[in-house]
């Protein structure tokens, strides 16, 4: 039934659909097409990266300040940054899972369907969190070095 359906898909193809060539079928049958998870786990290597050297500037910067609003701002940064490493952790791990195929097509389309919602829920709340979490901080020990004088 469902191979029927595919089928009947295949040949009833928009005339906007653009067929692969030999070349990009031998290339995606190798494993080595650029595909979406491909350029999506390449984006989030390259934020880990730059997290990882930014929370090296940040930690350096944060030591030579005097205590004070900034320095703990600086700090406070810090801690945010390594919360971002585990973010970026965990996206590697979820988009790791698009890569794993089975023979059933179904349950293929079902199970990428079910970690694209696990990741899109992930994605929300992180960033639900860490962003307001560091704009009140930020208040925070400003409101600290006012309140001191």
């Amino acid at each position: 039934m469902e191979l029927d359906e595919l089928k009947s898909i295949w040949k009833n193809t928009t005339p906007g659909f653009r067929s692969k060539d030999e070349s990009e079928i031998a290339l995606m049958l190798k494993g080595q097409s650029k595909s979406i998870i491909d350029k999506l786990k390449r984006n989030v290597w390259f934020e880990l990266i730059f997290t990882l050297a930014a929370s090296i500037g940040m930690l350096i910067y944060a030591l030579t300040l005097p205590s004070g609003a900034l320095k703990w701002t600086s700090v406070s940064a810090l801690i945010l940054f390594v919360s971002y490493l585990f973010f970026f952790a965990k996206k590697l791990m979820l988009l790791n899972q698009y890569g794993l195929a089975n023979e059933n097509i179904k349950s293929n389309l079902e199970l990428l369907v079910k970690n694209l919602d696990s990741y899109l829920k992930f994605y929300k709340r992180s960033y639900a969190i860490l962003y307001p979490l560091y704009f009140f901080l930020m208040l925070f020990f400003i409101g600290l070095e006012r309140g001191a004088d």
